[in-house]
């Protein structure tokens, strides 16, 4: 049986084969998790959620469709240092999934030579599924091997378990709930917004997303936290103001550009919809993200906190009123203007915000799973059609500290000038704790 694509994982599905469009969690893993175990694991989880045995049978109107798909790919290797991580992880968002055979979603485990500890690299095609599922996936994936590490039985799913996923988000637009906005709403895309020169004019499928990481020490992310709730904003708030400003700083660098006060700058941020459901439904692998468009003004000679407070009453006000909603349910007819992926991909880039920022804050997900102990974890997603300007960051906090993971578009936007808005940003933070 076929699930038709919806309307946004439809267009998805055409900007992934233009410019890949894959999520990756990656994770430190302390125990035994040996190879079969892991693959056992693999398969059982692989039974028990649709999604996962997942293919693309393309058309006019594309489906999901189960049947045939074989086992999630796994490919075991020897860590050789960090770097290998990383360089996994980029792999991981620029390779496409095979669509018409599935999986949509494979499992890259790194050994570290002479230890029982691993890393796991798990690259998602985001057109199936979303930061929160992607979480959920790897929940469950240690949950079932640790049971299995400890020699325990873990049963097969009963017959209809979850046999079909959710509906797409369109066929449940009766089940969504979100107040009614007051008076007219402004047309904010005709605003003016600044952007971020590439240092080089590549096209957004000739780009590669890289990951520069930082962390904040839970030490000092407790002193960030209470310093936001002393200010009136949210984690998000503050870390997208630091971000903002530091790009602001670089724009400034641009012919042309004003070298004091405001400038108006436009930021996307992915933003979960589930609550919007008029009923609690029960956990589910999907697509259920839609996106706060807003707009600040933004002055990098200020502190953060005026900013930050401005970012979180946006993207408040966007979610209460359910303008993420309808983001993506008027996107159904967004594929018939283009003639190819392409040039969707590079219109698309034109008018999309200079930066992307995901947060998908503190982590529903436990540390230890019997002999096994989750270290760590981070989240990545590509960037290629989802900023303007080719920056953007994922952030995740786990264990107390707060994982910051910087994405830039290589070569548009070099290293260099990455590790420059990455560095000024840390120091913001930095600063507005002290």
């Amino acid at each position: 049986m076929g699930r038709p694509l919806s309307a946004v994982e439809h267009v998805n599905w055409l900007l992934d084969q233009a410019v890949c469009t894959n999520a990756v969690i990656g994770t430190c893993v302390s125990g035994m998790l040996t190879g079969p175990v892991l693959r056992k694991a693999l398969d059982i989880l692989q039974e028990k959620y649709p999604p996962l045995r997942w293919k693309i049978k393309g058309g006019d109107i594309p489906e999901f469709h189960t049947g045939g798909v074989p086992q999630i790919p796994l490919r075991i290797v020897e860590r050789r240092d960090h770097r290998h991580y990383l360089d996994e992880v980029e792999k991981g968002m620029q390779e496409n999934f095979p669509w018409a055979t599935g999986p949509l979603v494979r499992v890259v485990q790194l050994v570290y030579p002479g230890k029982d500890r691993c890393d796991l690299v798990i690259p998602f095609c985001h057109v199936a599924t979303d930061g929160k599922g992607c979480i959920m996936v790897i929940r469950e994936l240690l949950s079932i091997a640790g049971k299995l590490s400890r020699g325990e039985t873990v049963p097969q799913p009963p017959p209809g378990y979850l046999k079909e996923p959710l509906s797409s988000i369109e066929l449940m637009r009766k089940d969504l709930k979100f107040e009614p906005y007051p008076g007219s709403h402004a047309n904010i895309n005709t605003r003016r917004s600044v952007v971020l020169k590439g240092d080089r004019d590549v096209p957004p499928d000739k780009r590669t997303t890289r990951v520069i990481n930082r962390v904040i020490s839970k030490e000092d992310a407790d002193k960030f936290v209470s310093r936001c709730k002393k200010e009136g904003t949210s984690v998000h708030g503050a870390l997208c103001a630091a971000f903002l400003q530091a790009v602001v700083e670089q724009i400034r660098k641009s012919p042309g550009i004003p070298g004091k006060g405001p400038l108006t700058i436009s930021c996307i941020t992915p933003v979960d919809i589930r609550h919007h459901f008029v009923k609690d439904v029960e956990e589910d692998i999907g697509y259920y993200i839609s996106f706060a468009l807003h707009y600040q003004r933004i002055d990098d000679n200020t502190p953060i906190w005026p900013a930050a407070k401005e970012i979180k009453a946006a993207i408040s006000t966007e979610i209460k009123y359910g303008k993420d909603v309808e983001a993506i349910l008027s996107v159904g007819e967004l594929w018939r203007n283009y003639s190819s992926p392409v040039e969707m991909a590079r219109e698309l880039v034109e008018s999309y915000p200079p930066v992307v920022t995901t947060n998908l804050g503190r982590l529903d997900i436990p540390e230890r799973f019997g002999d096994l102990i989750l270290e760590d974890i981070h989240a990545y997603a590509a960037i290629n059609s989802a900023a303007g300007s080719g920056m953007g960051f994922a952030v995740n906090t786990f264990r107390g500290h707060i994982n910051i993971n910087f994405l830039y578009a290589a070569p548009y936007i070099s290293r260099k000038r990455a590790a420059i808005i990455v560095e000024r940003t840390m120091k913001r933070l930095r600063d507005a704790v002290a």
